[in-house]
């Protein structure tokens, strides 16, 4: 299937499923984060398929529904063949969405996931958190699939 395939590590329900995560949503990807014990830490992410090999250069993460918890930390994995990911090595803390973020470098890959570190209140359960994104850069080779939620652009 051509058209960009997106999938999280959970949801809160339908209405908020990893397909939500686009821009346009006026709904966002909110994932089911459990409470923990202990400081246990569980990392929601989710994943995008771009479909083709692409040179991704940031991101522009937002958050599309007032009265829900925000990301305030997070992570971005990537992968050639979708099983074994690997970390950019940045740690970006956020203020404030939207926001443009910029990666130092920039990475190609065909997978790209983004991992929550932090949200705006971590004792606070009751509220979701709720996160649109739109990958930036271009993809290498061939165009990409229109469905994608990105700015990338062919080269």
């Amino acid at each position: 299937d051509p058209v960009c395939q997106m999938t999280a590590s959970t949801a809160l329900n339908e209405t908020h499923g990893p397909k939500e995560a686009t821009r346009s949503s006026s709904n966002g990807w909110a994932p089911w984060i459990p409470q923990t014990r202990n400081r246990e830490t569980t990392y929601a992410y989710h994943t995008t398929d771009l479909g083709n090999t692409s040179q991704v250069t940031g991101v522009l993460v937002g958050n599309p529904r007032a009265g829900t918890r925000l990301v305030r930390s997070f992570a971005v994995h990537w992968s050639y063949d979708g099983d074994l990911f690997y970390d950019i090595g940045e740690r970006f803390n956020l203020t404030a969405l939207p926001i443009n973020i910029s990666f130092a470098k920039p990475f190609d890959m065909r997978y790209v996931r983004f991992v929550i570190l932090a949200t705006s209140s971590d004792t606070d359960f009751t509220r979701p958190v709720t996160v649109t994104l739109e990958w930036q850069g271009c993809v290498l080779g061939t165009q990409s699939p229109p469905v994608c939620p990105s700015l990338l652009s062919t080269r």
